[in-house]
């Protein structure tokens, strides 16, 4: 069984934001792969799907982004003897918006969903979609760029770009961590952002 969490904040106030693009792409993989409704338990909303004859949980924690790993190890202590992968899907200021990277293991590199998910486990090894966000304009404090929604330009590409982060979710799920980075983690040629 793969666990694949999607960051993010809970509420509408803040669904749009770039810190939500893992809900966001969550949201998408359980719609598009006919996924019943999410359901509650251990502060997320997840829910089942079989992918490629694979189990997977897609859950959201609800606990808000610097407390993600509070529902994250609550899942992962339930199901531990079952899960094979942990997959964290978010946003990334260090990639540049129009690219998605593949990690595995790690620091948490300042995204504090990610160093909550870090502290709870006490683990770095677990694999990462990072979906580039971009730097924040000269003077603008990060915390602020993050909550807030994406810009005009962006939008236009966002639907393009959560869907090419569906197709890297599906080549993980199949081929493993090493192969999407084999895939992924290169200038993306095909999209405009460069």
């Amino acid at each position: 069984m793969i666990l694949i969490i999607g960051l993010g904040n809970p509420g509408r106030h803040y669904y749009s934001n770039r810190h939500n693009i893992g809900y966001i792409i969550a949201d998408r993989f359980a719609f598009q792969a006919g996924a019943p409704d999410f359901r509650q338990k251990f502060q997320s909303e997840h829910c089942r799907i079989t992918y490629l004859d694979t189990d997977i949980i897609i859950l959201k924690p609800l606990t808000f982004m610097n407390n993600s790993g509070r529902s994250v190890a609550k899942f992962f202590k339930y199901y531990r003897d079952k899960i094979t992968g942990l997959l964290v899907l978010h946003d990334d200021l260090d990639v540049e918006f129009g690219t998605i990277k593949f990690k595995r293991g790690g620091s948490s590199g300042g995204h504090n969903g990610l160093e909550s998910i870090i502290n709870t486990l006490g683990d770095t090894g677990f694999d990462r979609l990072r979906f580039g966000i971009g730097r924040p304009p000269a003077g603008e404090d990060p915390a602020d760029f993050v909550l807030k929604n994406f810009n005009r330009a962006e939008e236009k590409e966002l639907p393009y770009l959560v869907e090419k982060s569906l197709n890297a979710l599906k080549d993980y799920i199949s081929g493993g961590v090493e192969n999407a980075m084999n895939l992924y983690n290169r200038q993306n040629p095909d999209s405009s952002f460069k």
